[in-house]
């Protein structure tokens, strides 16, 4: 079972054009917030972000801690969270095992939409909208970045992975949602020539984009790694 403190501190982001999610966590004795980076990768510093709440949007000032480099897909930032629940949520950097269950918290565009969810659903958590929860496995492990066994949807970057270690009464997150595995399919004129296309040499007409099923999210050491090069 997820505790609440974990869906007190998740939050849908909006920053320019590009909306996610974002949480927020305790370390060293301070807040910090993190999404994906491509969802701010263009902020500026210091610089202001969207939150979602009541059904509308909430202005809240920022500052960049740091993007991860490379194809790490982390952002942290700093400022006036005071908005964000005083229940902490805390991070780990393992251990985890293959096929071991973790679970996603965010905001999947295709499923929850940021506008008028009832007053009876606010008042759960503090006019905050509701998160959705995905469960997955963990199918590959890398130093980096795991692969979940689980399906995703844009407007899930950014969220975080969270599990149970062996024991606890809380959770913790383990990485950030990046995004999902696409494979690339063709497209054909009949269903038989779709059967048939590498045998016959067939042409496509166009081509499609398929869910694999497959997720990557960073790990939060990434974070952390960003937040101790910057001491607050």
């Amino acid at each position: 079972m997820i505790t609440l403190n974990v869906i007190h501190r998740i939050y849908r982001i909006k920053y320019g054009d590009g909306t996610g999610t974002c949480f927020v966590i305790d370390e060293g004795g301070h807040k910090y917030l993190i999404t994906a980076k491509h969802i701010v990768k263009n902020i500026k510093n210091p610089d202001t972000i969207k939150i979602e709440n009541d059904n509308g949007w909430i202005d809240v000032k920022v500052n960049l801690i740091g993007h991860a480099t490379g194809s790490i897909d982390i952002s942290v930032l700093t400022g006036d969270l005071s908005f964000s629940s005083n229940d902490p949520l805390f991070v780990r950097k393992g251990p985890l095992a293959l096929s071991q269950d973790v679970w996603f918290v965010g905001f999947p565009n295709t499923r929850i939409q940021p506008h008028k969810t009832s007053p009876s659903f606010l008042e759960l958590n503090r006019n905050f909208p509701l998160p959705m929860l995905r469960q997955g496995i963990v199918s590959w492990m890398h130093d980096d970045f795991i692969w979940i066994d689980a399906h995703g949807n844009i407007g899930s970057s950014g969220s975080p992975v969270v599990f149970k270690p062996n024991g606890s009464d809380l959770c913790f997150v383990i990485a950030v949602i990046s995004k999902r595995t696409e494979e690339i399919k063709p497209v054909y004129e009949t269903e038989l020539q779709a059967k048939n296309d590498d045998s016959i040499g067939i042409a496509p007409i166009g081509y499609y984009r398929e869910n694999s099923g497959v997720i990557t999210a960073y790990s939060i050491k990434h974070a952390l790694n960003l937040i101790n090069s910057k001491p607050f």
